[in-house]
């Protein structure tokens, strides 16, 4: 697959098109019939699809390498809430297709790792479909508002914990910065606590949540899933296994994994938190 350019113009996004993408469009349409800001459809020729563009401020223009404030992390929560509470009477077509199809491995065959990441065939024995990839920079903003969801690529059937627990290493953040983290102090930790209750608490969260197990799983399963469409020939996968980028990540776990868990020593507990 080739490199990926995107085309705004007007209302209108134009972007690379995938074998996941009609299964994707009508995902848009289910979500969207119920009230959820996504892109509508507007056509596809099998290499390139054009969309509605959601309106607002695309996240990395609004908010840069800045972490978010506390409402900003509590509404990026109620609309992923939005969104997978809509995806759950979505009966997808016969013949669905997601990006995890793609999924390969240099040395896999049958029931390879990659193969496992699959998404299950069967309607109805997932708990949502997952946005895949919902970190800020796939949501639109108006100041500290997140108003639309966008770049469903990755969407896949799933659980609902996959998707907040990797929400939550973007709105912590620690998403690999080790360099940075190494270094935090009390008040950066405390911000970051103060984030993630934000978050899960916008998002509805009941029960106790394990951050530091949880998010930096999240980061992992990225990572291998990053590797698994390289060989699948995906990009830009393909370029940051290329680059080296995913073994500097992978080469990091093992003291991010410390970081969190001093950072998050228990399981955050929403509900008991002020």
């Amino acid at each position: 697959m080739t490199a990926r350019t995107v085309r705004i113009e007007n209302d209108t996004v134009t972007r690379p098109a995938g074998p996941w993408t009609p299964t994707v469009h009508a995902l848009l349409e289910h979500v969207a019939g119920q009230g959820v800001p996504v892109p509508r459809p507007l056509g596809s020729d099998g290499c390139r699809e054009t969309l509605s563009l959601v309106p607002g401020i695309g996240g990395d223009e609004r908010w840069g390498d800045s972490p978010l404030p506390a409402a900003a992390c509590a509404s990026a929560g109620a609309l992923l809430r939005r969104f997978h509470d809509a995806s759950t009477s979505f009966v997808p077509p016969d013949g669905a297709s997601w990006i995890t199809d793609c999924y390969a491995e240099e040395d896999g065959g049958a029931g390879s790792a990659a193969d496992a990441a699959r998404a299950p065939e069967a309607p109805g024995v997932f708990e949502v479909i997952l946005h895949g990839d919902p970190k800020p920079g796939n949501m639109a903003w108006k100041r500290n508002e997140a108003i639309g969801l966008f770049d469903f690529d990755d969407a896949r059937p799933g659980r609902r914990v996959d998707d907040v627990a990797y929400a939550l290493k973007w709105i912590i953040p620690f998403n690999g910065d080790v360099a940075t983290l190494r270094h935090l102090n009390s008040d950066g930790e405390t911000a970051m606590r103060e984030r993630a209750t934000a978050f899960l608490r916008g998002y509805g969260w009941q029960g106790p949540f394990d951050v530091a197990r949880l998010a930096v799983d999240a980061h992992e399963r990225s990572i291998n899933e990053v590797e698994w469409g390289a060989a699948g020939g995906l990009e830009p996968q393909r370029t940051w296994v290329a680059t080296g980028e995913t073994a500097t990540w992978r080469a990091e776990l093992p003291e991010l994994a410390t970081i969190a868990r001093r950072i998050f020593p228990t399981p955050l507990r929403v509900e008991e938190t002020d």
